[in-house]
């Protein structure tokens, strides 16, 4: 799955779990292992990788001690940490790290660095490899399923709007946009302070 497959799905799990999640934080947990693996394989390490792009950050380890260190250490600096520690092995389930062929990268470090050769090492293989993913109907429902939840938040939070994106940005708070024309700020009432960064 690719980057709106992750981000939109998980943060529609987080948000079915949590009101009051931070979206920002969300986006990071979800996309975690390929913003470790994907440099390796492209730019700083493609011969430790084998051209793989799922090693060091798809294993277990590294997963098991993101989820510790989120919901712990980091507990008061992430609003709902442990929402979003637990939806760290969401990247995992979607890459279906549990078949065959993923086993060395899965159990890295303890089985092992011989990454089955997956893909061309390099920049330059970056598009070649991410067209062949989109020709996968898998990774394209994924997606397509990602794009429908952030399109629902976009509309649902009113983020046509420049004046909430930069408050999404500033707070990470998905908080709905009331289109009733009331009275009082739209999509506020009922927030913490904390959420509205106040």
């Amino acid at each position: 799955m690719l980057v709106f497959g992750h981000i939109g799905l998980t943060l529609g799990l987080a948000r079915a779990l949590h009101r009051q999640i931070d979206a920002r934080w969300v986006a990071v947990a979800s996309m975690l292992p390929d913003l470790i693996d994907k440099p390796l394989q492209y730019v700083i390490a493609p011969a430790f990788t084998h051209g793989n792009t799922r090693t060091v950050g798809h294993s277990l380890t590294v997963m098991l001690v993101c989820m510790v260190l989120v919901a712990f250490p980091f507990r008061r600096t992430i609003r709902a940490a442990r929402v979003v520690a637990l939806l760290l092995p969401c990247h995992w389930l979607f890459d279906s790290m549990w078949k065959p062929a993923e086993r060395v990268s899965l159990l890295w470090p303890w089985a092992g660095n011989n990454f089955a050769p997956a893909h061309a090492s390099g920049v330059q293989a970056f598009g070649a490899n991410l067209l062949s993913d989109l020709y996968d109907p898998v990774y394209l429902l994924g997606e397509l399923g990602g794009l429908l939840v952030l399109g629902f938040f976009w509309y649902w939070c009113g983020l046509g709007d420049a004046t909430r994106r930069a408050r999404l940005w500033r707070t990470g708070a998905l908080l709905p946009f009331r289109r009733d024309h009331g009275h009082g700020a739209p999509g506020m009432r009922g927030a913490s302070p904390a959420v509205l960064g106040l």
